[in-house]
């Protein structure tokens, strides 16, 4: 037993206590236990606040869009579209009489002219499509319909077919005039862009940027069109900056 008002260790038979001289009544260990041997409850930690990524950055069109990397991103598009159009140029230049002498079906100079035709095209295609890209013009707009068809395509020479889905997307722009965006057997953008969503065009690129991103787990890079998650801020496989 202890006493009562000490603590002090006694037999169980003691009436005083040997410290301070205290009547004693038999009581057990824990009632007089000191206080500060006694465990302490200790206080219940409160539940971290779950922390929620602000989207004041996901909403409203992106300022990054003037940052130098996508008129960088351009002018090497269009270089290398040269560049690869030329190779296939002489690729066809050379290739065509090579064949033509080996094989005996063309003789020159018509294998030279063949090649000369093939291998401009590639060199008109390029021209063409930077061309179109220098022309094009910003716009913004508004999802208005998306739809999927199935549809046939059919090949003459073998009489066979293939089976393909077409996803459209349809866009009214501010304009008046109306844009529609296809894919073939590729829905990620159809599943991307909401009806009533608004969307904007930038010049030289093919994929639109949303107004509203907030709700998206997921971006699209415009310029390469890398799907990245929606706290990423270059794109890893052109560098470039994320609309956001």
């Amino acid at each position: 037993m202890f006493c009562i008002q000490c603590g002090r260790s006694l037999p169980d038979y003691a009436k005083f206590c040997s410290g301070c001289g205290k009547v004693q009544e038999p009581i057990s260990a824990e009632a007089v236990q000191p206080a500060a041997s006694q465990p302490q409850a200790q206080p219940v930690a409160a539940a971290p606040s779950p922390v929620i990524q602000p989207a004041s950055n996901l909403v409203g069109w992106s300022e990054r869009i003037t940052d130098p990397a996508f008129a960088k991103y351009l002018k090497n598009s269009s270089r290398w579209a040269y560049i690869f159009s030329f190779i296939l140029f002489a690729a066809a230049v050379i290739g065509f009489p090579i064949y033509g002498e080996k094989s005996g079906e063309l003789a020159m100079p018509q294998s030279l002219y063949y090649g000369l035709g093939i291998g401009g095209m590639f060199v008109a295609i390029a021209f063409l499509t930077n061309l179109a890209r220098s022309r094009d013009k910003s716009w913004d707009g508004v999802v208005i319909d998306k739809k999927v068809s199935k549809r046939v395509r059919y090949d003459d020479d073998s009489s066979t077919s293939t089976t393909f889905w077409v996803y459209e997307i349809k866009i009214k722009c501010d304009n008046g005039k109306t844009k529609t965006i296809r894919q073939e057997n590729n829905d990620t953008f159809y599943n991307y862009f909401q009806i009533n969503e608004r969307v904007r065009h930038h010049k030289g690129f093919n994929v639109l940027e949303k107004y509203d991103k907030s709700h998206d787990s997921h971006l699209f890079c415009i310029a390469c069109a890398q799907r990245v998650e929606s706290s990423v801020d270059h794109c890893p496989r052109c560098k470039c900056p994320i609309l956001k």
